[in-house]
């Protein structure tokens, strides 16, 4: 199996960052000879990284996904595979069929996790063109321990409308009517009940996280 020179556009973003502590893993050092990106700032644009990359992963805000992989389409070829780990598939995956190179898109059902694995963590997989570097992004998956839900992009973006958008929008509702009511969090919890509990702790969750993100998956 071969190593890889495996590049990351948007190496700065909290997936970005993740993404380089775990191809750097002595894990794959079989698998990876050199980790290497771009972002806002660099001294390499996007297309020069994924010219001279193996591996070409995309880990950039969802609202600009597509327009970053249709500008670097132009310099992949054949031989080379590009993924990316955002929240639709349906676009990104199309876009990146508009390359010359193998394709496999994923999303990780989580946050960047604190340790350097998915492990445990469900990410949807979405290979469609895949030939010489089925074997390589396999065990990358398999090193992971994440666990893999096999699907098309439009499966995937289906169920996303329920499991990410309905259940997002819910809790934003709520947040936005506690604002609105002006109630003081910590004196309704002297109320509280088990429920409204696991209900603040996913506001919570949210309203740490960047805005773009979840306004992304609304829109």
């Amino acid at each position: 199996m071969q190593a890889a020179k495996v590049a990351i556009i948007g190496i700065r973003g909290k997936y970005g960052l993740w993404l380089e502590r775990f191809f750097a893993d002595p894990i794959l050092h079989a698998l990876v000879t050199s980790v290497f990106g771009s972002d806002v700032g660099t001294p390499e644009t996007n297309r020069d990284v994924a010219s001279r990359a193996d591996v070409v992963i995309v880990a950039v805000p969802l609202r600009m996904t597509v327009a970053v992989i249709r500008e670097i389409a132009p310099a992949l070829k054949k031989g080379q595979l590009i993924m990316d780990v955002t929240s639709l598939k349906g676009g990104p995956v199309e876009a990146m069929l508009e390359s010359l190179a193998e394709v496999r898109g994923l999303h990780p059902m989580c946050a960047p996790p604190r340790i350097g694995s998915w492990s445990g963590q469900t990410v949807a997989d979405c290979p469609m063109r895949l030939t010489s570097w089925r074997a390589w992004s396999d065990e990358v998956l398999r090193r992971s321990g994440a666990r893999l839900k096999l699907c098309t992009p439009e499966q995937h973006d289906h169920h996303m409308a329920i499991v990410q958008g309905l259940v997002h929008a819910t809790e934003l509702v709520m947040a936005s009517v506690i604002r609105r009511m002006r109630m003081d969090v910590r004196e309704s919890l002297a109320y509280a009940s088990p429920i409204y509990r696991i209900a603040l702790s996913l506001i919570g969750r949210i309203l740490k996280q960047k805005p773009e993100l979840y306004a992304g998956i609304q829109m």
